[in-house]
């Protein structure tokens, strides 16, 4: 496979804000590695092609700080996996702070393989600090959103005449294993990891609305995924970084990157080792 030069990355890497979107479906050289999106956002950057989705504290780091082939592979068996599939797509940069959708198919020699979609947040800050929501948000914001949901409120309402949770963990405790959806109102189920899976999808004035993912419920629905769309203020922190994503100046935002993107994702396959 031909390398791209270090030279032709650095010009890229200038040239990339006034440049992303016609940049998105370029081919590569070689033509076997697809660029997706490359960009900046809060110090970092971040390639997307077809093979990885990678962020370097410098455009010409060998090594990346958060990988997403790494983090997608990390927890396979290669002991006990016939075949793993991970497809990945960007939904939105804003700062440091990246969202992608996950759909991983796994087959590890049961009587059917796993199937899943959801989202990952990684923070290029703190690659191996879990993000949640109430770490971006006032935790009383969020709780208020949520709350106001309507299939939340649904949700909640299974339990009887419970008084409403006053925190965040306390509302996400009472969601966990919790079904909706469907027929049999078990298409979709919340989890506990709920609030760390997010993407920032636009901006309504002072306010930014965020898709939070639920995937299936029931077994039969293996690989369903729905979202919990909520809306809250913008930080002060992180007024910046959210209108620089806003006009892709920065990163981007989900409803952008729906249109731009579309069908464009990483794939990434494991086989396990063949044995002599």
């Amino acid at each position: 496979m031909r390398r791209v030069s270090p030279g032709i990355v650095s010009i890229l890497m200038v040239c990339l804000v006034a440049t992303w979107p016609q940049i998105v479906h370029a081919q590569s050289g070689s033509g076997k590695v697809k660029p997706i999106w490359s960009g900046t956002s809060g110090g970092y950057t971040i390639q997307w092609t077809e093979k990885d989705l990678s962020v370097r504290a410098k455009p010409l780091d060998t090594r990346p700080r958060i990988s997403a082939r790494t983090l997608v592979l990390k927890d396979v068996d290669a002991e006990t996996t016939r075949e793993a599939e991970f497809d990945i797509k960007l939904l939105s940069v804003v700062g440091p702070i990246l969202s992608f959708e996950v759909h991983a198919y796994v087959d590890g020699g049961g009587a059917h393989p796993m199937l899943a979609t959801y989202y990952q947040v990684v923070d290029a800050t703190h690659p191996a600090r879990t993000v949640a929501l109430t770490g971006l948000f006032p935790d009383a914001q969020v709780l208020k959103a949520l709350l106001a949901d309507k299939i939340i409120q649904k949700v909640l309402a299974t339990d009887g005449a419970q008084a409403p949770p006053t925190t965040c963990i306390e509302l996400v405790k009472r969601l966990n294993g919790k079904e909706f959806g469907g027929e049999s109102d078990s298409e979709y189920g919340f989890g506990p990891d709920f609030l760390t899976e997010f993407a920032f999808h636009h901006i309504e004035g002072d306010m930014v609305a965020v898709r939070l993912s639920v995937s299936h419920g029931a077994e039969v629905y293996r690989g369903e995924h729905t979202q919990i769309g909520i809306l809250l203020p913008i930080p002060t922190l992180l007024q910046h970084p959210f209108e620089l994503a806003r006009a892709r100046k920065e990163g981007f935002l989900m409803q952008d990157a729906i249109k731009l993107f579309k069908d464009n994702q990483t794939k990434i396959e494991f086989s396990p080792p063949k044995k002599p």
